[in-house]
């Protein structure tokens, strides 16, 4: 099969995918590999991507949109090796007879893993702490305590992939989780062992709010200044999701209160500048968009695209093929 690796990016390559990965393509399919000189172009893309009859991508990669989504009449495997595929293609694109698979599972178990250890921060105040022994203070552990995560209400703000693992790692810290989700039943929250619940129930319950809702036109800004109220005071906000869930501003009025906390990876502005508001602040930890970097999970990335190519091939089921449905709910990005 007449494959197209499309992705230039050398750095990129060698973070997802080993050299076992890369030798097993090479002997399942007859692999065209893109330069990685700078001349592998949208334009270059386009004109050649009729050629193949799969093709593998990631982050950088050119896009099969307009002309090349247009020229891509002989495809038939897409192999996204990132997550979100909603930049990359059109709805359209669904209704051919074309194989679609990324690597969110993989990205969502490290994001998880990213999430729980904000809360874990931000439950601890690790930040308040370390900065504090710069300055001199030490801990009056006589008269100071934590929240810490064990037994604390933790609401989850959607229940997608990552919050699903979310769930599963929490479990020894024995929480009451809160899930507020427009697609989850009552018989898959007993199933998980969470609650369901309004937002207007879970904010004011939650010690800890975690976000993992899709970025669309209902749930941007669904964190404004009304749902911020309603949050308990002292209680932490973690997102690693979509910075654009939250309205900025409302957040930031909260934070200079004192009244909540907060452990942020993700931004309106990335990179985040140095004068920015939220760097400035004692209650809020910020991380770098590192959510999806685990190295275990990152060359899982690659290898998991490669496994679906194979079974693909073979004309075994894939289990975590993209549909025209969960292509429509996907989080731009």
């Amino acid at each position: 099969m007449k494959t197209l690796f499309a992705i230039s990016n050398k750095v990129l390559i060698e973070n997802i995918f080993d050299r076992e990965t890369l030798d097993r393509l090479g002997k399942i399919a007859d692999v065209d590999w893109a330069p990685t000189d700078g001349s592998f172009t949208q334009e270059f893309f386009a004109n050649h991507i009729g050629e193949y009859d799969a093709c593998i991508t990631s982050w950088d990669s050119p896009k099969l949109t307009g002309h090349a989504g247009e020229n891509a009449s002989r495809l038939r495997f897409l192999g996204h090796a990132a997550g979100t595929l909603a930049s990359y293609v059109e709805s359209a694109f669904f209704e051919r007879d074309v194989t679609v698979v990324n690597s969110s599972a993989q990205l969502a178990l490290s994001t998880a893993e990213c999430a729980v250890a904000l809360m874990m921060a931000g439950a601890w105040n690790l930040r308040g702490y370390e900065h504090g022994m710069h300055v001199g203070r030490w801990s009056q552990s006589r008269k100071e305590t934590v929240m810490g995560l064990y037994g604390q209400t933790i609401g989850l703000i959607g229940l997608g992939q990552v919050a699903r693992q979310v769930v599963k790692l929490l479990k020894p810290f024995e929480p009451r989780i809160l899930v507020h989700s427009r697609y989850t039943s009552e018989e898959e929250a007993q199933r998980l062992g969470v609650t369901l619940a309004s937002l207007d129930e879970l904010l004011p319950q939650s010690q800890i709010v975690s976000l993992h809702d899709t970025l669309t036109s209902e749930t941007r800004g669904s964190m404004g200044q009304r749902e911020l109220a309603l949050m308990r005071d002292g209680a932490l906000l973690v997102n690693t999701a979509r910075s654009q869930l939250i309205d900025t501003p409302a957040l930031v009025a909260e934070l200079q209160s004192g009244r909540l906390s907060a452990a942020l990876d993700v931004f309106d502005e990335e990179p985040l500048s140095r004068d920015n508001a939220l760097l400035q602040l004692p209650n809020v930890l910020c991380s770098p968009h590192i959510g999806g970097i685990s190295a275990y999970w990152r060359k899982k990335i690659g290898s998991n695209i490669v496994d679906a190519f194979e079974a693909f091939i073979a004309g075994k089921p894939i289990t975590e093929r993209i549909t025209a449905a969960r292509f429509k709910v996907m989080s731009a990005h």
